[in-house]
């Protein structure tokens, strides 16, 4: 993610390609759709997701709506990540 990304959002996503099974259903919830699909493969043969992280605001409903638990890490300008452990 670019640094202009980062300063005109509110929030962004990082997606680990290596946990993400190409489900799609954070791609289908994101309200500011600022996720799409990769056009590589993952080492486990899926496309994942891939955060654009320009519209973003942290939302984190890409982060609830994933079944894969990691495969999604939410940041919110000025406050804690989703998806710590």
């Amino acid at each position: 993610m670019t640094t202009e990304a980062v300063k005109s959002t509110k929030g962004w996503i990082e997606i680990s390609e290596d946990h993400c099974k190409g489900c799609f259903l954070c791609i289908e919830d994101c309200p500011q759709d600022d996720i799409e699909i990769a056009p590589h493969f993952n080492r486990m043969g899926y496309h994942p997701a891939k955060a654009l992280n320009i519209r973003c605001t942290g939302c984190g409903i890409c982060f609830y709506a994933c079944p894969e638990p990691r495969a999604i890490r939410v940041y919110k300008r000025g406050g804690p990540a989703k998806g710590d452990s």
